[in-house]
């Protein structure tokens, strides 16, 4: 079982009384796990309720039908972007970080996020069988406000450290295709008989790509 549904009652031995973001936190990551596993039709609330030990009525209670728990599970990886990024950032807005630091950190953050989430992300790739088209397409609905939430925070760094923000958003089209193929399928696109790279080697090189990239266009007369 992942160690995130353990709950501390198990450990002690004593009921506990768990809240309700707790609850809703180790079904979500049950969910996740067992939509992966067996895909979205075979997959039950029964067994994901077993897996995430709570009651199906705490179940019901939190996801009301299947399609609402797969929803939820799979934008996990995007929701978390934002919510482990937006503070990161703004811990550096009154004394702003060097460029190199600053995007490894974006960097950083999006790729174990995506790291950690994988699974899910190679599902909603990868997935023959996927649910219906409209359900899907609330799955992408939550990348494409992910996507919207980014969008002012970069253009805000990238002009007001004197790069240009000329087609953004297909520079951030490119920053989260290049991470997702180096979070998700490493071990599909690099040969075995390559040498890995450490992840500080992957975070630092990356970023350095991007930056280099972002200033091919930078307005002429900025250092």
């Amino acid at each position: 079982m992942n160690d995130a549904l353990r709950s501390p009652a198990a450990d002690t031995g004593k009921a506990t009384r768990r809240r309700p973001d707790e609850l809703r936190r180790l079904i979500v990551v049950a969910a996740e796990e067992v939509f992966c596993e067996q895909g979205y039709a075979d997959a039950t609330q029964t067994e994901i309720a077993e897996r995430a030990n709570v009651k199906r009525s705490v179940l019901y209670r939190h996801f009301p039908t299947k399609a609402d728990l797969f929803r939820e599970a799979m934008a996990q990886p995007f929701l978390g972007l934002l919510s482990e990024w937006i503070p990161v950032w703004q811990a550096q807005i009154d004394s702003p970080w060097p460029d190199e630091l600053l995007m490894r950190e974006f960097v950083a953050t999006m790729y174990r996020g995506l790291r950690e989430h994988r699974s899910v992300v190679r599902a909603l790739v990868l997935g023959e069988d996927r649910p219906a088209d409209q359900l899907h397409d609330g799955v992408k609905e939550s990348f494409r406000d992910t996507f919207a939430d980014l969008r002012p925070i970069i253009v805000r760094e990238l002009e007001g450290r004197g790069y240009s923000s000329s087609h953004v958003d297909l520079t951030i089209q490119i920053i989260f295709s290049m991470v997702i193929g180096l979070a998700v399928f490493d071990s599909d696109l690099f040969p075995t008989s390559l040498e890995p790279a450490s992840e500080e080697q992957l975070l630092n090189q990356t970023a350095a790509f991007i930056l280099y990239g972002v200033s091919l266009r930078r307005p002429e007369g900025t250092a």
